[in-house]
């Protein structure tokens, strides 16, 4: 785990000065020589202190030095060649310290051994940056007044500057001759800066002059021993054009002519070389820990190796090497690419001064991170803080940038910040920090893509595409973003962008005219058949007090509070409670989201006439596809946001619940035009807010709690309305919601199996625990029937066992069975070949009706019996009554062949295989057929199918089998079917071997599909014969 830079690193003080003084990082050569610069430059052992060695450094250091003190070298001149802030200063202030402290060998060792140093210079140092064009220096005993005079005065004082006369003036150079006689004998060294930007205020004949002179100054400093000449020289350097303008060309022109004797006579040195990164760390902190360095380096390899392996288009690939991963280590507690950025980049602007520039802007970085106590890993351009006026100050004053401020008030402080609080990350504003310092050079190649900014900002613990995502977020929001013709590369611009446009559009469209349109997105999403919807009303009148499911969608969570509480709210009387409190619930918004997806929706109007508006003005193709985009972006948006918006859930006497993110549509959900009812659901049966499908309330809650307070029917005392008990539950506090009466229904069923309830059906039928009684007034008989389904109906009756109308319901007549044929239990075992066992078995489970009569047990011959057959355990013969069963048509084949067959059953498992059912069926001619079908299936539009058809007919109106076809081709999923076809044949039908071939035959010809079958035939003749 990385530790933060604040653990690992320790500043050099200046650099957490409650005041950062420019000087502290601008170092002026002619400050050093008049004794009026910091302590950082003035003092040696500080100086020294606070330079890093770099190679380049030494190299020029031991050249000078070396020259000086060897009696064999002929003397030399060394110009430092590199542009504002590269370091030349720097190196004139280390010679200089060098030279007038020969007596202290401890001095600078790491960039000049003490062994071997002349102990007597005559040393000459010049900043001509600081010089008129008249009056070059005013010392306390004489001024000055050329290059000359002045370097007379160095080196011999007054008595040289007297030597010279009349020729210390910028027109009248001296000879060669008296240049001589100016030169000590010692060993000499001279440090010449900035004698360009002096040249460039002379007029052409004064400029000649110094250009012979130094031309001179070289030639005879290598006619001499241990005489050298250093000077500075910015030729060709891209900063100057910038210079060059403020001064007519004239410094240009300067530093040209200069070139052109220099490179012929000169050795040129860059004092920095490739070691910029260790001289900006050395000079800014006293200490950085080499093991976090390691640390923050392996860590990050670690990440770009991962990135350029699953998304190389993102991370250039040079960023996953050791070499790379070294420059890591180099530059810490910075990335390389910031250096790179502050050195190549910002280095084009005059201003900047690079090394100077890289110091200053660096130490305003460290200090806010100190400051403000930021825990961060390395240092990116990521990290840049736009807010910090100081920042600003190097940036954009400094830099003459300040029309960028509007960039970094709206998009780097504005649009950023929105887009990370949106998407809770900080991506967004260190994409926008990065991308802008990228741009303040203002070149035509556009900045940054995506590579760039991937690996300016990148952070381990990131996936990798953050940046990516961020730079497209940032292009449809920001007002200074564009993007090249190729859409690759990006940059910040002072001029607005079609996305201000657009917003300053926006300002113009109502209000009103965006609400709705975002309103209807939100209704489309909200429509299905699951709840009754109801849109948007201002007060509880407007929606009625239902016992269907109701889902209200209002605008503001205290209007959903109040529909779902009340049916009306009179005005000086107290509100109305509304009944029917678990048939209700509403959907309120919440104002932040809305307010997004309104105001994106004004945006998109506004986007939509400037399209049109630039179409007829027929501008670039790159501006009608940015606008095209930022359409395309809004109306994702604007969908996702309406309908995510929509995220309170209100129930009357309930806390308010947030639908969590797993029941709110993401972009890719947000494009489809329904949903939202079915996500609702499942929301609310998670919860246990709703009842689901098999859900039942308590039985007991409903006898003693829901019944006593029911609506009484006064034709039978102590009767209960089942409509009223279910209107109880939808005003119970202690149940949920309910889509239907299902759950009260299946907990009245229960109650009435554990002998809690009676029920009394509108035709008379009355259900207890022991059965059913039914008839007409004086043949009222009990049958073995249980009650299975209900509805709650105003003429449903329901009643407690002890209820005063119960043994009225309950009365059976004793006259014989009336109407009803009796069969006893043999002769209805014989009808249906099988045991009076198998029989008695099925009524125990209440499949077959029966009456006692004289103390005898009958079995009513009615639909259940004709319907019933004993259960199929297995093939072959069934035992006592010699019958037998089949379970596959070759079975069925063997068995049709000498015994009669009295049942068959045909069952499908698919539509398809229950389309072959009729068919297969017809060539056996059998009277009584009877039809079943089961199916279940998920609705396309949310919701759930469930069918069950039992005792039909195949040929009836309805056409059972050809609706429900219909009804499987409109699920999305079938998850379950089945139709079972049962053909009876009285007392059985003999040879039907032929007939049954036809039909399997006709089964098999129609597909592979096949149909099940089970067949029930008779004892075989000889069976029958020898019983």
């Amino acid at each position: 785990m990385m530790l933060s830079i604040r653990q690992t690193c320790i500043p050099r003080p200046e650099v957490l000065l409650s005041e950062l003084a420019d000087a502290i990082f601008a170092a002026s050569f002619g400050h050093v020589i008049s004794k009026e610069a910091p302590g950082v430059y003035l003092d040696p052992v500080a100086f020294f202190r606070n330079t890093h060695p770099a190679r380049a450094l030494k190299g020029i250091v031991t050249r000078v030095f070396g020259l000086l003190g060897s009696a064999e070298e002929a003397g030399a001149s060394l110009r430092l060649s590199t542009g504002f802030g590269g370091g030349k200063t720097h190196a004139l202030i280390a010679l200089w310290h060098l030279a007038h402290h020969t007596d202290d060998p401890t001095l600078g060792t790491e960039l000049l051994p003490a062994a071997g140093r002349p102990q007597h210079l005559a040393v000459a140092g010049i900043d001509a940056s600081r010089w008129g064009r008249t009056i070059a220096v005013r010392h306390p005993d004489a001024v000055t007044h050329s290059l000359w005079g002045e370097l007379a005065y160095q080196l011999g004082g007054v008595p040289a500057l007297e030597l010279l006369g009349d020729m210390d003036r910028p027109d009248n150079m001296p000879d060669a001759s008296t240049l001589q006689s100016l030169l000590p004998a010692a060993p000499t060294l001279i440090l010449i800066d900035e004698l360009v930007v002096y040249m460039a205020g002379l007029p052409d004949l004064e400029k000649r002059q110094v250009i012979n002179f130094v031309n001179m100054l070289v030639t005879e400093l290598k006619a001499r021993k241990r005489a050298v000449l250093v000077i500075s020289d910015p030729a060709n350097q891209a900063a100057y054009e910038d210079e060059a303008k403020k001064l007519g060309g004239a410094l240009v022109d300067a530093a040209a002519k200069l070139d052109s004797v220099l490179s012929r006579q000169v050795s040129d040195f860059d004092p920095i070389g490739d070691e910029s990164a260790q001289v900006i760390t050395r000079r800014l902190f006293d200490r950085v820990e080499r093991s976090a360095a390691d640390q923050a380096s392996a860590e990050y390899l670690s990440c770009y190796e991962r990135v350029v392996k699953e998304m190389a288009e993102l991370l250039p690939p040079a960023a996953a090497t050791q070499d790379y991963a070294a420059r890591l280590v180099t530059c810490y507690p910075f990335h390389p690419r910031l250096i790179d950025t502050a050195q190549n980049r910002l280095s084009a602007i005059q201003d900047f001064n690079q090394s100077r520039g890289v110091l200053r802007l660096f130490a305003r970085v460290l200090r806010d991170i100190w400051e403000n106590e930021k825990d961060l890993e390395l240092i990116s351009a990521g990290e840049l803080d736009w807010s910090q006026e100081s920042i600003q100050g190097d940036l954009l004053h400094r830099l003459n940038r300040d029309n960028f401020k509007a960039a970094v008030d709206a998009d780097v402080l504005g649009h950023a910040r929105e887009l990370d609080a949106q998407y809770e990350t900080d991506v967004h504003t260190r994409v926008a920090s990065a991308l802008l310092l990228e741009s303040l050079p203002m070149a035509d190649n556009l900045a940054m893509d995506r590579r760039d900014l991937t690996l300016a900002v990148l952070r381990p613990d990131e996936v990798g595409n953050e940046p990516s995502q961020a730079i497209d977020r940032l292009l449809a929001s920001c007002w200074h973003t564009y993007r090249d013709a190729t859409g690759n590369r990006f940059a910040f611009r002072y001029d607005p962008n079609v996305n201000k446009i657009i917003e300053e559009r926006a300002r113009g469209v109502l209000l009103d005219d965006a609400a709705q349109s975002v309103r209807n997105a939100v209704i489309g999403n909200f429509g299905g058949g699951i709840f009754d919807l109801v849109l948007f009303p201002h007060e509880p009148s407007a929606v009625r007090d239902s016992a269907e499911l109701q889902l209200v969608l209002c605008e503001s969570t205290e209007i959903a509070r109040r529909v779902v509480s009340y049916q009306s709210e009179p005005a000086g009387t107290a509100a109305y409670p509304r009944r029917f409190r678990n048939a209700i619930v509403a959907l309120a918004p919440r104002p932040d989201i809305l307010k997004t997806a309104i105001d994106d929706e004004r945006r998109l109007l506004a986007a939509g006439q400037v399209l049109q508006e630039r179409r007829r003005a027929k501008d670039s193709r790159e501006v009608l596809d940015q606008v095209q985009t930022i359409i395309t972006e809004l109306n994702v948006s604007i969908r996702t946001n309406a309908l995510r918006a929509y995220g309170w859930v209100v129930l009357q006497g309930r806390q308010d619940l947030s639908l969590s993110e797993r029941y709110l549509p993401d972009k890719e959900g947000a494009g489809m035009a329904t949903g939202g009812q079915q996500r609702l659901l499942e929301f609310l049966q998670d919860n246990k807010l709703i009842y689901g499908v098999g859900d039942t309330i308590d039985p007991d809650l409903l006898v003693n709690t829901l019944l006593p307070g029911g609506v009484p029917d006064v034709a039978h005392p102590g009767a209960i309305r089942a409509s009223s008990v279910y209107e109880r539950a939808l005003a119970s506090d202690a149940l949920r919601l309910f889509r239907n009466e299902a759950p009260v229904c299946a907990a009245i069923l229960k109650a009435v199996e554990e002998g809690k309830l009676v029920v009394r059906q509108p035709e008379g039928d009355v259900y207890d625990a022991q059965g059913c009684v039914r008839g007409p007034e004086g043949s009222r008989q009990r049958v073995s029937l249980s009650l299975t389904s209900l509805h709650l109906h105003n003429d449903v009756l329901l009643a407690r066992p002890d209820s005063p109308c119960v043994a009225a319901w309950l009365k059976t007549d004793d006259e014989e069975g009336g109407d009803a044929e009796l069969l006893s239990l043999g002769e209805a075992a014989n009808l249906k070949h099988t045991t009076v066992e198998k029989l008695q078995e099925a009524i125990d489970a209440h499949l077959l009706n029966t009456l006692w009569q004289h103390d005898a047990l009958y079995v009513i011959y009615d639909d259940a019996f004709k319907g019933w057959w004993p259960p199929i355990v297995g093939g072959g013969d069934d035992g006592g009554a010699g019958g037998a069963t089949a379970q596959s048509w070759d079975q069925a084949l063997a068995n049709a062949q000498d015994r009669p067959l009295l049942r068959l059953t045909l069952t499908a498992n698919s539509q398809a295989a229950a389309e072959r059912l009729l068919g297969a069926a017809h060539p056996l001619g059998a009277a009584d057929q009877q039809l079943g079908i089961t199916l279940s299936g998920a609705l396309r539009a949310g919701g759930e199918l469930n069918l069950s058809l039992t005792g039909a007919s195949p040929t009836d109106p309805l056409k059972p089998l050809n609706l429900a076809g219909q009804l499987a081709r409109g699920c999305q999923e079938v998850t379950y079917y089945q139709a079972v076809l049962t053909l009876s044949l009285g007392a059985g039908r003999a040879q039907m071997a032929p007939l049954l071939t036809q039909a399997r035959q006709q089964q098999t010809l129609n597909g592979d599909d096949a149909l099940g079958i089970e067949a029930r035939f008779g004892p075989s003749p000889s069976a029958t014969a020898n019983g």
